[in-house]
């Protein structure tokens, strides 16, 4: 139970309570717009997102593999070659057909879901993304139809949750708490602006030409990557 407050602390009790609401308010518009922006960025992105997605992952792959193979050469000599394996190509039936078209569209959905956020060079997040990004890849080419289901749930009910409506606080006990809630949300808000995307919101006079750049990154960085990872694809 509350402690009975002064008339001036139930003022300022009442005014917290309303200062909350409204930042609550506002983080979720700025939120939207984020989302809403982002979004779109990746729609216009998609095949660009998921060949970086991939390469990257296929280049950590290859520098490892480049690694463990020194190691082993060192260990049998420096003339050791690997020995050359022909792959075996099997036909598929059209039932096989329909369901790699099925886990070919659910594969990049999910790639999607779990890109980094390069738009806004938030870097915290690359290595957990890359983490799912690898298990995706595996479970789109060694697993089954169903693992992929279950995986692609997985991974696109996370990323619903995230854009949930918060459900309204229970009153706080103390003017203490109330104001910690208020400093709390001022910081996540700001945190929120300082975000590149909305900064491009609001300072570009047409933030959609932001695409450009974008484009002109991953045009760039996929020279790269399939440079580097020619000899493995």
């Amino acid at each position: 139970m509350r402690h009975q407050l002064s008339t001036e602390d139930d003022f300022l009790f009442h005014s917290l309570q309303i200062e909350i609401k409204q930042l609550s308010v506002r983080i979720q518009s700025v939120k939207s717009e984020i989302f809403e922006f982002e979004n779109f960025l990746r729609n216009e992105l998609e095949s660009e997102i998921i060949e970086e997605q991939e390469l990257s992952v296929l280049y950590r792959n290859l520098q490892k593999a480049k690694k463990q193979k020194r190691l082993a050469q060192k260990k049998k000599g420096k003339n050791y070659k690997e020995p050359n394996t022909v792959p075996v190509v099997s036909k598929i039936t059209e039932e096989q057909k329909t369901e790699l078209k099925d886990k070919k569209k659910l594969y990049r959905e999910a790639m999607l879901f779990v890109h980094p956020d390069r738009f806004s060079n938030n870097e915290q997040d690359e290595d957990l993304a890359t983490e799912i990004t690898t298990e995706l890849i595996r479970v789109y080419k060694q697993g089954t139809f169903v693992e992929l289901q279950q995986l692609h749930q997985q991974i696109t009910s996370q990323k619903k949750l995230a854009n949930i409506q918060i459900s309204q606080e229970k009153q706080l006990d103390t003017l203490e708490l109330l104001q910690q809630k208020k400093e709390d949300l001022q910081k996540e808000l700001a945190q929120l602006q300082k975000r590149h995307t909305y900064v491009v919101l609001t300072t570009y006079a047409n933030p959609k030409e932001y695409l450009q750049e974008v484009k002109a990154y991953y045009e760039d960085r996929l020279f790269k990557l399939r440079k580097r990872t020619r000899k493995g694809l």
